[in-house]
């Protein structure tokens, strides 16, 4: 490492697992540290780009994987390695997060969740739009075969709209988009095509 000129250092696991609090190394005998190393764990990471765009007045739209992708480019660009620490789980935006890393740490039970659009509903509480188009697609086949259930599918169904359904549609189609663009800035900035 020091021929690339890449600071580091050898720490024993007790040191590297002060450093990081929710590192389990009972497996290894020594750690490579890298001090100048971008690490970033991705639902810290989320929550706190989260903090700093609603605290100045922003609107957080949790639908919407643009800022995650654009948050992956901009860590991929100041980072000659970016290293994502996944400790529990990471979801949606944060398995964005990982995907496009160079490396991903994940204890032995962490998971990635999948890429899962995200809306509010007007009580505040999260639907993912998976759920919203299935509910939707349930009532109506419901509606359909049994008329008289409409009142009932329409009021468990009251908080969500017209609009917030095609939503959820358009964003679910997208999903794929966002994880390729993901791993294709990872493949570009390592000069390597997709």
């Amino acid at each position: 490492m020091a021929e690339l000129d890449i600071p580091t250092e050898w720490l024993d696991v007790a040191s590297a697992a002060e450093l990081y609090p929710s590192f389990r190394g009972d497996d290894l005998a020594f750690v490579l540290h890298e001090p100048e190393g971008g690490v970033l764990r991705a639902d810290r990471a989320v929550r706190a780009l989260a903090t700093q765009a609603v605290g100045p007045g922003a609107r957080l739209l949790r639908a919407r994987a643009q800022p995650a992708v654009r948050l992956v480019r901009s860590c991929q660009a100041r980072c000659r390695e970016l290293t994502v620490i996944v400790p529990d789980v990471a979801k949606s935006a944060g398995t964005l997060l990982a995907i496009g890393a160079h490396h991903t740490l994940m204890g032995p039970s962490s998971g990635l969740g999948p890429v899962d659009p995200q809306f509010q509903l007007p009580d505040g509480s999260l639907a993912a739009a998976k759920d919203i188009i299935a509910a939707v697609d349930d009532a109506t086949k419901n509606v359909e075969a049994a008329p008289e259930t409409y009142a009932l599918h329409a009021s468990l169904l009251a908080a969500v709209t017209a609009l917030m359904v095609h939503q959820a549609r358009a964003a679910l189609e997208r999903t794929d988009a966002f994880v390729e663009e993901a791993l294709f800035e990872l493949h570009r900035a390592n000069g390597r095509s997709s």
